[in-house]
């Protein structure tokens, strides 16, 4: 299935703490807590198809 038929969106999260970053598809993933510091990892950017810089 794609992600446009079951809802999910790739988002990046991040670590405020130590930066660390990951990609995860919410809502069918629970947000991520950092591997490295074990702390709660924040929504950076919702990803789409094509950047523009």
């Amino acid at each position: 299935m794609s992600s446009e038929q079951t809802g999910s969106k790739p988002v990046e999260v991040a670590c405020p703490k130590c930066k660390e970053v990951q990609i995860v598809y919410l809502p069918l993933e629970q947000m991520p807590k950092c591997p490295v510091c074990n702390g709660a990892m924040i929504i950076k950017e919702v990803l789409t198809e094509g950047k523009s810089y």
